[in-house]
């Protein structure tokens, strides 16, 4: 049994469309269409009113929100309903049905909807009008699910990360959080979903004939494909694209230590699942396996495969080497580190408490150099800002001087009890008030709001 991630929001999309059926010939039926605001009005306010009363469930479920993925906002939560409640303080980077931007947010939002209109917690809608007439007798919502059921021994897969440059692989704990709900929160096995693709590919109950044709409708443009491929669109948690000339509809899946695969062609009747207790690197083998399936299936000519191992090659080297070029990047016109004026307050003065309504509070703290990411220290000494940040999901961010109040932070996850992973990189910057102490912390959080940071008050 593994973590499914993101082919939970295929199940998310199905149940909502159960509840559009239900509800057809009532007073107040529900559609794709219903604006979000008319069932759960309270919780559902976003920072542009016209967005918050006019964007619908379609548009949550196509992630055409106008919203970026703001997982940070996501992984402070504790239950869909905070996570929603969040949304109010969270900028766009769009105008609503403008762009495909991936949100996890929106399929949260949907769970909450979905458990406003029937009462029930999604994992169990899930089960009655999915997984029973489907007979998935081995699937789960969350990991306290699958021990209530007295699942884990020898069932449940552990999942690992491989750490780079020692060579090893570290078991990860089970990411186990009522937020992320249905935008990533079932346990399932490759047998069980093999039953639901199989439901999928034939138009088969539960889902009506009208759910499936809505549920492979595309709705958003996600961008063009490579070659061999026509443009990738997004339907109602599903992917689809042509793959020389066959209609492709799949979704792929992660969490911590986990992925999957999910892919279907309606054509051929032709489906398959794969499913690794591995994160990053068990993505990329599962994409490569993925491939060599389609190529064998369509008998494509050797000479025009994908070759997707050199693509995931190429990504990896270049996303390390544009890692290591943060500093350039992030801050081109920055002087050299010797020529850089100095914070305008001893570093331990901008240690302390730092809050925003959206996210978890943020405690910066003054560490010694050797603890942390070699190089961070201000300037020659051996200090350095050292924070954790997150909420069900824990970062470690370590602030590297730049210029002035500039400063640069590496990002990174703890993966075992001696190792950590860095992931990215942003920029950060403090605000000194006119009574001469820190007054904020400014950090870039999401990439397609370029250069706008997320501005977190010092309390303490």
């Amino acid at each position: 049994m593994y973590a499914t991630g993101s082919t939970t929001k295929s199940f998310t999309a199905a149940a909502m469309s159960m509840i559009i059926d239900d509800t057809a010939k009532s007073k107040n039926p529900i559609t794709w269409t219903t604006p979000i605001s008319s069932i759960i009005r309270d919780d559902y306010v976003l920072t542009d009113a016209y967005a918050t009363t006019h964007l619908t469930i379609e548009d949550a479920l196509s992630h055409r929100t106008g919203l970026p993925s703001h997982d940070y906002a996501l992984i402070s939560s504790s239950s869909p309903q905070e996570a929603v409640r969040r949304l109010r303080y969270l900028p766009f980077s769009a105008e609503i049905r403008t762009k495909f931007q991936y949100c996890n947010l929106g399929f949260v939002t949907i769970s909450h909807v979905i458990e406003t209109i029937t009462g029930k917690w999604l994992g169990d809608f899930f089960r009655e009008r999915i997984w029973e007439p489907l007979m998935m007798t081995s699937t789960y919502f969350s990991v306290h699910d699958v021990i209530k059921a007295n699942k884990t021994d020898g069932t449940l897969a552990r999942g690992y990360f491989y750490l780079k440059g020692v060579n090893i692989q570290i078991p990860e704990p089970y990411l186990d959080s009522p937020a992320i709900s249905g935008a990533g929160n079932i346990f399932s096995t490759v047998e069980d979903y093999a039953k639901y693709l199989q439901s999928m590919l034939y138009f088969r109950p539960p889902i009506s004939l009208r759910g499936h044709i809505d549920l492979r409708t595309p709705r958003s443009i996600v961008g063009l494909g490579l070659v061999g491929e026509g443009p990738v669109t997004y339907s109602l948690g599903w992917d689809l694209r042509t793959y020389y000339g066959a209609e492709i509809i799949e979704h792929q899946g992660g969490l911590p230590g986990f992925s999957s695969y999910m892919l279907y062609l309606p054509s051929s009747g032709y489906g398959f699942v794969l499913m690794a207790n591995a994160g990053e690197i068990g993505n990329i083998a599962l994409s490569v396996l993925m491939g060599d399936l389609l190529n064998t299936h369509l008998r494509v000519p050797e000479r025009q495969q994908i070759d997707w191992m050199s693509i995931y090659d190429y990504y990896l080297e270049y996303r390390d080497a544009q890692l290591n070029k943060s500093r350039e990047n992030l801050y081109p016109d920055a002087p050299p580190q010797e020529e850089a004026m100095l914070p305008s307050l001893p570093i331990e003065d901008y240690a302390g408490t730092y809050t925003h309504p959206a996210y978890e509070t943020m405690k910066v703290e003054v560490l010694d150099l050797e603890k942390v990411r070699p190089g961070a220290g201000l300037n020659g000494t051996s200090k350095v800002l050292h924070a954790k940040f997150g909420g069900f999901l824990k970062y470690d961010l370590s602030f590297s001087h730049v210029n002035g109040e500039h400063w640069l932070v590496w990002e990174s996850l703890h993966k075992g009890s001696n190792h950590s992973q860095v992931m990215a990189a942003t920029k950060a910057e403090f605000e000194i008030g006119s009574d001469g102490r820190v007054k904020q912390l400014g950090a870039v959080l999401e990439a397609a709001m370029g250069d706008d940071k997320m501005w977190f008050t010092k309390v303490a």
